[in-house]
């Protein structure tokens, strides 16, 4: 049987020397509020009683408020304070320092939160706390977006009144950039173009700043904007490369507290160590799909690809085979018929339809699979496109060698594996290559 609790004499004994406080019951609803709490929320009371104290706090925050507030709910007494962000009623956020406190059996688990202004001593071990949390990042196996989706946090956490956008270079130089709010069109503008040879003023100014020296021998990890309502952090490895850049931008405008400044720092360097981390991943990734020579698909990840649709009936599958190849090796040495493979393989990509596949099995066999197809005649008129493309010169030191291939065609069938499609092709173009090459045979 339920407690009768006196929830406003409860209230009364826990809202001395603080901002204010709020009562929950065992199921963490708002019982009894002070009123300093309300007022600073913009709440009225008829809002705030009954509503789930975790209703208000901010998503990131949720699920460690959540184990906290499970933690005291089984155990008497009171626990040290931490630093959470929650939710006015205009829908803003505003960072607080909390203490929870267990009133036991004689109040049926009720809950006393204890609010106040967020202490140098809380703000500083939240802060180590979270430095250790996100560098577990560069050990975890999390999407390069996921991973700067929880370094932002960081940030907008420890820093109250600002947005934190990061654009990242990819190999080719385009630019994509992750942030937890929504950005000015002109901020969004300017960063869908940037590249690394034609970055806009400021971000130019902060790669000059991280080239020219130890940024952290004052934890100035980047430039403040003339007008102080933007920092901008220049991202780049050991090398130089230009990684990418991180807008911090500010409801402030006067220069930032050496506090401010220190988050700036940890922002940099774990977001630099985790996208070069990435970037590894990403080469590692590549290399173990990839043929190491033409960059095209490997047979083992073309296989896996394959293995991955429920059903390949209804796809379409060329096995190509370079005609009289090993004369270029024999003859012309094998620095050039890797130079013709390099070729062939951009050739082949240049005349495959964009949702097609093209795989280097090994020597001078490749596979295109093309996911989708209505009949045979489509996969026939792609292997007369790709032979007649490959029917080309292709420059080999101070000669020119024409390249040929034969085609084995083959609409896959209900029911066919991978490795049964293939090796049916590739007795087709077997078959292709005994009929005198160049030229396509299909079944």
């Amino acid at each position: 049987m339920s407690t009768i609790i006196d929830w406003a004499s409860a209230l009364i004994e826990h809202e001395s020397d603080c901002l204010g406080a709020v009562i929950l019951d065992r199921d963490f609803r708002i019982q009894a509020i002070s009123t300093e709490v309300l007022e600073r929320g913009g709440y009225s009371e008829e809002q705030a009683l009954g509503m789930s104290a975790l209703d208000v706090v901010h998503p990131d925050d949720l699920a460690r408020a959540a184990e906290v507030i499970a933690e005291v709910a089984m155990i008497d007494g009171d626990r040290a304070p931490g630093m959470y962000r929650l939710m006015f009623s205009n829908g803003s956020w505003e960072t607080f320092e909390l203490q929870a406190v267990n009133l036991g059996d004689s109040h049926d688990g009720a809950l006393v939160m204890r609010f106040d202004e967020v202490s140098a001593e809380v703000r500083a071990r939240a802060f180590a706390e979270d430095v250790i949390d996100i560098t577990q990042l560069l050990v975890e196996t999390r999407s390069t977006a996921e991973s700067i989706g929880r370094i932002i946090d960081f940030a907008e956490r420890h820093v109250d009144g600002v947005s934190v956008a990061v654009t990242t270079f990819a190999p080719d130089g385009s630019s994509s950039t992750v942030s937890r709010r929504d950005l000015p069109v002109e901020v969004l503008e300017s960063n869908r173009a940037s590249h690394p040879l034609s970055l806009p003023t400021a971000i130019r100014d902060a790669f000059d700043l991280q080239r020219s020296g130890p940024w952290h021998a004052n934890n100035r990890a980047g430039i403040l904007c003339e007008d102080g309502h933007c920092v901008v952090i220049a991202l780049a490895d050991d090398a130089g490369k230009m990684l990418g850049y991180v807008q911090v931008l500010r409801s402030r405008s006067e220069e930032p507290p050496e506090s401010e400044w220190l988050v700036y720092a940890s922002l940099s360097q774990i977001l630099r160590a985790v996208l070069i981390r990435h970037g590894l991943d990403n080469m590692l990734r590549f290399a173990a799909d990839h043929d190491s020579l033409t960059g095209l698909m490997n047979r083992r990840r073309l296989l896996e690809l394959m293995a991955d649709k429920t059903e390949l009936g209804g796809s379409g599958l060329l096995m190509i085979d370079l005609d009289k190849f090993s004369w270029i090796n024999n003859t012309l040495g094998h620095a050039a018929g890797d130079t013709a493979l390099i070729s062939v393989g951009q050739c082949m990509l240049a005349s495959s339809p964009d949702d097609a596949i093209v795989a280097r099995l090994g020597g001078d066999e490749f596979v295109i699979w093309i996911p989708k197809i209505e009949e045979l005649d489509d996969v026939n008129r792609l292997a007369e496109v790709v032979r007649s493309q490959l029917v080309v010169p292709i420059d080999i030191g101070d000669r020119r060698q024409l390249v040929r291939c034969s085609i084995g065609a083959v609409a896959v069938r209900a029911g066919e594996t991978a490795e049964q499609a293939i090796n049916r092709a590739d007795q087709i173009m077997y078959e292709a290559k005994r009929s005198g090459g160049d030229r396509v045979m299909s079944a």
